[in-house]
Parts: structure tokens; sequence; C-alpha cells
């Protein structure tokens, strides 16, 4: 990979090198310590996120096959209702009424 193992900075003659230097010792170790952190993180976080990829996966299969249920059973109904209607016009007009919808009470509220 280029840029990587690039050349080193000389130290003056008479200055000890970086590695020896306490300051430059605890300032790579809290860098490791960042780096490892940031690195577990992002790895956590593409689990997580691979979990919910799988978790919305499975909730759009339940969703398609609801759906299929859903569409068959508007089919079954309309099909349904079509034989009705077509049962009603050969015996004549159809329920006799005066074609208002039944109340919520029944019989009951209508003799009140």
């Amino acid at each position: 990979m280029p840029g990587r193992g690039g050349a080193r900075k000389r130290t003056a003659p008479n200055e000890a090198p970086p590695e020896e230097d306490e300051d430059y010792q605890m300032k790579r170790q809290r860098n490791n310590a960042a780096v490892n952190k940031t690195r577990q993180k992002k790895r956590q976080e593409e689990s997580d996120t691979a979990q919910k990829v799988e978790e919305m996966r499975a909730e759009n299969s339940k969703l398609e096959r609801k759906v299929e249920s859903l569409q068959r059973e508007l089919q079954f109904l309309k099909e349904m209702f079509v034989a009705y209607a077509s049962n009603n016009k050969k015996e004549g007009s159809g329920p006799s009424h005066n074609n208002q919808p039944p109340s919520p009470g029944g019989a009951a509220l209508s003799q009140q």
C-alpha cells in the first residue's frame, strides 16, 4: 500500500529517539487505544446493522405472505359478491326492506 512504512524522521544526535521518550510512548498508547476503540465500535455497528437487516428481511417476508393472503381473501369475497348479486337478479329485485341498512340494535330499536 503506498504511503505506509515511509521514511522516518531523523533525530538530532544529542536527542533521544522518539521511541524512548515517555511522552511519545504515552501518546502512542492513547492513540492505539483510541484506534482499537474506534475499530471495535465500527465492528459492533456493522454487526448491529447486519442483524437489523435480517430482522427486516424476516418481517418483509411475513408481510408479503400477509398481502398474498389478503389478496386471496379479497378475490374470494369478490367472487361471493358476484355470485350473490347474480342470484338476486335471478330471484327478483333483492331484499324487500326499503333498501335501508339494518340499525345497530336490530328490531328492538325500530319498535320503540
